[in-house]
């Protein structure tokens, strides 16, 4: 109930703030001496588990200006024999990384590389080599028709499955076929045969549909059949008896075939590239040569920090297994031999190792100069305001400090940040219990030293004990299932070694 009734609680607050930024990282000095007090004090921060940093090379394979010119060589020598094939989907066939389908497009269906090109030509007309994306093609005006933009049908599946044979199949929806000719009741018959449960409690109904929507047999069986008749199509699912129950309006359809070709770089260019990664990696073998080495070449360098032992992946790969499996053989300063993808090969180097435990000081050093720092701006500022308090107000000390006074608006006990300067939960607490038009202590917080005064102070509607209670309860069960899984963990003598394996 305190709980509910002090979160209903809206604090509207004025504060002056000294920001850690007023005073420049360079000002200060910090002493060994300085640092390892700080850590002793606060060890508990700097607990951490085990993980690896890397620095990256990556060497992509891409297809080389040569290679792009011997696939467009290639290509034209397919453009000239497409124009004399006398059989279309044969050629496609034997040619094309992508086999020949019986597709008709409307305009504006194709890729706008082609698109506007292709329905202003008649038929046997030839475009390309052109690039569409990553592939090289040619494409082959077949026909036009005029056909549905799209068609509404239902269907009956009858599929070949342990009970019948395919021949059984076939038999049966020809069956039913002459039935539903004969004035059967499709709804009915489609409940009781269909093996497409979903559109068979539907009346068998597949809604409308465009082409290239549907498998091609069924959806060409559909866009050719007249309204009103049943026809049987039989695709990868069994044999479909079909009824188109309306057709939208004629318009005019492009039957394209085309000759696609991947642009893939040859195995002359992956060799070379192979080549130049492995000679890096040979010569470059510390950190510092590797460094040097990207600078003078003017390579990117790409970083990996903070790698666990389940970890798959890392920027750029999404399996990257090997390499943290390499991370965590290798000593501190080890550069690898290169890692092959697909296309590209990677030369990392080892640019930091952390145990499981308390990081050691020289590792964390920078960071600790950093809090130090912080601490000695926190000691000062606090000084500052408490100099100043006799003041009286907050008006009179910014004024005197050279810094405005800010406000806050309704802040609750339950707040995150404060707005304009970001997480302070100090300072959040302090609004909740500071009478009102009190001045507060100086107070040391995340981003400076604040000192406030509560302006306003109102109450919410009133929260719901009961449903704080059990969001209390909830949050509470979840932070112990958590806490106690963890303090397990820590407990057991158990390392895991996956990372060994895989």
């Amino acid at each position: 109930k305190q709980m509910a009734e002090e979160s209903a609680i809206q604090n509207d607050i004025q504060m002056v703030v000294k920001r850690y930024s007023e005073i420049s990282d360079s000002l200060l000095t910090v002493t060994d001496d300085e640092i390892k007090k700080y850590y002793d004090e606060h060890q508990y921060l700097f607990e951490q588990e085990e993980s690896r940093d890397i620095d990256y090379l990556v060497y992509e394979v891409k297809p080389s200006p040569a290679d792009m010119k011997a696939l467009e060589q290639k290509m034209q020598d397919i453009r000239e024999r497409f124009n004399t094939a006398e059989n279309v989907e044969e050629f496609v066939n034997q040619n094309s990384d992508v086999p020949y389908s019986e597709s008709y497009y409307a305009k504006g269906e194709l890729s706008p590389v082609i698109d506007s090109i292709i329905f202003a030509q008649q038929p046997g007309f030839i475009y390309g080599p052109y690039i569409d994306g990553e592939n090289y093609l040619v494409t082959k005006l077949v026909s036009f028709k005029n056909l549905p933009d799209s068609v509404h049908a239902r269907h009956i599946l009858i599929s070949p499955n342990e009970k019948r044979t395919k021949e059984q199949a076939k038999a049966l929806a020809d069956s039913l076929k002459k039935v539903l000719e004969k004035g059967g009741n499709f709804p009915a018959l489609a409940k009781q045969y269909s093996d497409d449960k979903g559109s068979a409690n539907d009346s068998g109904d597949v809604k409308w549909f465009k082409q290239n929507m549907m498998v091609k047999p069924f959806e060409k069986a559909a866009f050719e059949a007249k309204k009103g008749e049943y026809v049987i199509a039989e695709t990868q699912y069994g044999f479909h008896i079909i009824q188109v129950l309306e057709k939208s309006k004629d318009v005019k359809k492009a039957e394209v075939a085309s000759v696609q070709w991947r642009i893939e770089p040859s195995s002359a260019t992956y060799q070379a590239v192979q080549n130049q990664a492995y000679q890096f990696a040979g010569v470059n073998n510390t950190v510092d040569k590797f460094n040097n080495a990207i600078t003078k070449e003017g390579l990117v360098k790409r970083v990996a920090n903070g790698l666990k032992t389940t970890d798959r992946t890392i920027a750029g790969f999404d399996n990257a297994r090997e390499i943290i499996r390499w991370a965590y053989k290798s000593k501190k300063g080890d550069v690898s031999q290169p890692f092959e993808f697909p296309d590209k090969f990677v030369v990392a180097v080892l640019t930091e190792v952390r145990e499981k435990g308390y990081a050691p000081i020289e590792q964390i050093k920078e960071q600790l100069t950093t809090l130090v720092k912080k601490e000695k701006k926190a000691e000062k500022f606090i000084q500052e305001f408490k100099n100043n308090k006799s003041l009286g107000n907050l008006q009179a000390i910014a004024g005197k400090m050279n810094t405005p006074v800010m406000d806050a608006s309704a802040i609750t006990f339950a707040s995150f940040s404060l707005p304009g300067v970001g997480i302070e939960p100090k300072v959040i607490s302090a609004s909740a219990t500071l009478p009102k038009a009190q001045l507060s202590a100086p107070i040391k917080g995340n981003n400076g030293v604040f000192m406030i005064t509560v302006t306003n102070r109102t109450s919410q509607s009133a929260i719901d004990p009961k449903q704080t209670q059990m969001q209390m309860a909830y949050d509470i069960q979840t932070r112990v299932d958590y806490q106690a899984f963890e303090a397990l963990k820590k407990l057991a003598n158990i390392k895991d070694n996956r990372i060994l394996f895989y």
